[in-house]
């Protein structure tokens, strides 16, 4: 996905038809996370045929189309890396996350044949959406601050820092995050950081929508209820060893499985297992660390600097860092920057689907795994 400020993702552009439940009461109330969770749309039924109707655009390697099925339901497919599991971390994250209770867009595999060629990809169904969220978070709802709150413990749990702002669709008041291909990133990571600077290793320059939010609330520009991260790590930490065998199951395949490259800072299977939980073991623990610290950083804002308060001077230095990067990030030349990457990708990486015919005559069948 592009840069937070400047891309929207394709789940956001053609809706599909809402449920009549329309939930917009805090992410930390268990009756309408449920609300949220029967309002997403589902998944077609195994062994449907669906057709592209839709191409989308073209970034690198993971080229995206619109499906539809025969009753005009519509799905968003997207290709995946197969070199780095970002099909397995999105199935790790997803189950995860479904299992402790939260609101997930379902996914699954999906191969697509396009002019002969087979392709894996994952696919979900479009949501019914006003948009993605921004970095203008105060203009936030309360709901959509409580989502992107909620996260905060998932993104330290599942070492998955890449929840900038266009991985947030507006669904019903609230917000819900459509993207942890990046889940188990750092996890090799000797020293991993769970404060609110810290961003994803690889995108440095594009802060986690959390990181924007919060930078705001300890300044004592926005208001947020901290209890619902709270809530969220203690659901965290009450997932089972059966329940983390079994969502990482496929990515311990895949990883270390015939041919399998492994993954960064994990040498076997019984590493994932150990660090995965390890941190759900902690996770409770951190978060309460965390947001003692946030309380303690509100508290004092506007108040003056001790000369020797060094862990206070330096959050500020990495404030001033943090307000740069969104300057970046919300800057019209990020967009076109990415609009030229996305055009030299597709100079440089022919795609088999180029001799696909107009949108809705495209001969292209598909299948779903069960």
């Amino acid at each position: 996905m592009g840069p937070g400020a400047t891309t929207r993702s394709p789940t956001a552009a053609v809706p599909s038809t809402p449920s009549s439940a329309t939930p917009t009461a805090a992410a930390a109330d268990p009756a309408a996370r449920e609300a949220l969770r029967r309002s997403l749309p589902e998944l077609p039924a195994p062994g449907s045929t669906l057709q592209i109707v839709e191409n989308g655009p073209r970034q690198g390697v993971n080229r995206k189309h619109v499906l539809q099925d025969e009753a005009g339901r519509r799905y968003f497919w997207k290709a995946q890396d197969a070199a780095g599991f970002a099909l397995q971390r999105t199935l790790l994250a997803q189950a995860l996350r479904g299992r402790a209770g939260e609101a997930v867009v379902p996914v699954r595999p999906h191969d697509l044949t396009v002019a002969g060629q087979t392709t894996q990809g994952l696919l979900a169904p479009f949501v019914a959406s006003t948009g993605s969220l921004d970095y203008a978070v105060r203009t936030f709802t309360p709901a959509e601050r409580h989502a992107v709150l909620a996260d905060l413990p998932w993104a330290f749990f599942l070492g998955n820092w890449d929840t900038k702002p266009d991985q947030y669709l507006r669904v019903h008041g609230t917000a819900v995050n459509i993207d942890w291909d990046q889940a188990l990133s750092d996890f090799g990571r000797a020293q991993p950081r769970y404060d609110r600077h810290t961003r994803a290793h690889f995108s440095p320059l594009i802060p986690p929508v959390q990181a924007a939010l919060l930078l705001e609330w300890v300044h004592g520009r926005t208001d947020a209820n901290l209890d619902v991260v709270r809530d969220s790590a203690a659901r965290i930490a009450r997932l089972t060893d059966e329940d983390l065998q079994q969502a990482a199951q496929p990515l311990v395949d895949a990883a270390f499985g015939d041919g399998g490259a492994g993954l960064p800072g994990l040498r076997d299977p019984a590493a994932v297992w150990a660090a995965l939980q390890g941190r759900r073991d902690r996770v409770v623990d951190e978060t309460d660390r965390l947001l003692e610290a946030l309380r303690v950083e509100r508290a004092r804002h506007g108040r003056p600097l001790a000369a020797l308060d060094v862990r206070l001077l330096a959050g500020r230095a990495e404030d001033a860092s943090l307000r740069a990067a969104i300057a970046v990030a919300r800057s019209p030349l990020v967009e076109w920057l990415y609009a030229a990457r996305q055009a030299v990708g597709s100079l440089r990486r022919p795609h088999p689907d180029d001799d696909v015919g107009p949108v809705g005559t495209s001969p292209a069948t598909s299948s779903s795994a069960s």
